[in-house]
């Protein structure tokens, strides 16, 4: 290293490297939790954001196509389709939209009872949009919601109700 140094110049002591590597390893400790929040925080979003955004799909694929396309939240997640013959169920040869799996989002959970839609005839929660974009389900109010939860405790619920509105919602 010396003969890379000019003449009068010296290099760094052992000393001043252990307290800068000391700066560095507690201005690591402390960033580092915050940064695993943040991490869960921004997984809660996006998992929230694909939702509305297949939920939007889904109702500007019924105006698009001139026909019922319906949501379908299956055990570990949740599959768009559209519904060729109107029975709130994705039968074989219906076109698929989108298809989301709730494992796919760290730190994300989903519990049946968070999830609010009507059911269809197979007893899985089902949301339908008509071709004029109307929200339309197999029984009941076409309106629900689903409750998305964080391992920090964050909560963020997308709905959708009978005017085919669908919002985010942070609580």
């Amino acid at each position: 290293m010396r003969k890379y140094l000019r003449a009068g110049q010296q290099g760094f002591s052992l000393s001043e490297l252990i307290v800068v590597i000391s700066i560095i390893a507690i201005l690591s400790a402390i960033a580092l939790p915050m940064l695993m929040v943040w991490y869960r925080n921004a997984s809660l979003q996006v998992a929230g954001r694909d939702l509305y955004s297949t939920l939007k799909l889904t109702q500007a694929n019924a105006a698009r196509r001139n026909q019922n396309c319906a949501i379908t939240f299956i055990g570990g997640g949740y599959a768009a389709y559209v519904d060729l013959n109107g029975d709130f169920k994705q039968d074989a040869g219906e076109p698929l939209l989108a298809d989301h799996r709730w494992s796919s989002y760290n730190s994300v959970s989903v519990a049946a009872a968070d999830i609010s839609f009507p059911d269809n005839s197979a007893n899985l929660p089902t949301l339908a949009f008509r071709p004029n974009t109307l929200p339309v389900s197999a029984s009941g109010l076409p309106n629900g919601s689903v409750t998305l939860k964080s391992t920090t405790g964050r909560v963020l619920t997308v709905s959708s109700n009978i005017s085919g509105n669908i919002t985010i919602k942070r609580k």
